[in-house]
């Protein structure tokens, strides 16, 4: 039965793009203290989530267990054309894109030496690796679910950019508070 285009199936496919996404969150700041490759702590979810810490629970180290859903509230929202089936729209997923891959260049550009400094060579530079390949990833799903214009396609170019930007986007390359 569909209302407005809104489907049991793209309602399931909407909770679970948040869950995976959620998951994602919690997965790149698992084991933060002491940044790891598959957990870099990225700041898009650890600054917030300490502030939210220290300002709903009194405590910056509570802030962490709301990352997950952090993570799945940024998909629900970047997400929103993916409700309905009748929405063709990709621009959501094509905007927060761009903004990623650019301020992800400069991220890189201003913390390399620090990254370097606390982290190392090595680490800094697999990290912006994984992170060039996502940004590649995620401009090539957008264009071509631009082109395509199916759910899927608008799925997954929804997807990966959220996925990227909750756990390697921005990863934490200094010291640990």
């Amino acid at each position: 039965m569909t209302h407005y285009g809104v489907t049991s199936i793209t309602c399931a496919a909407y909770v679970a793009g948040a869950l995976a996404v959620g998951v994602a969150a919690w997965v790149g700041v698992h084991a933060v203290n002491g940044s790891n490759i598959l957990s870099p702590g990225p700041l898009l979810t650890i600054l917030p989530a300490w502030i939210i810490g220290e300002n709903l629970f009194g405590s910056i180290d509570a802030g962490p267990k709301v990352i997950p859903i952090l993570g799945a509230l940024l998909f629900l929202v970047v997400g929103i054309p993916l409700f309905t089936t009748r929405s063709r729209a990709v621009w959501p997923a094509n905007v927060f894109t761009a903004l990623l891959v650019a301020a992800s260049i400069a991220f890189f550009i201003v913390s390399w030496s620090y990254g370097a400094r606390y982290q190392g060579t090595t680490f800094t530079a697999i990290l912006m690796a994984i992170n060039l390949a996502f940004a590649a990833a995620s401009a090539f799903l957008g264009l071509r679910a631009s082109r395509l214009r199916t759910y899927r396609s608008r799925y997954i170019a929804t997807l990966v950019p959220c996925v990227w930007s909750v756990w390697y986007a921005f990863p934490w390359l200094g010291e640990m508070p």
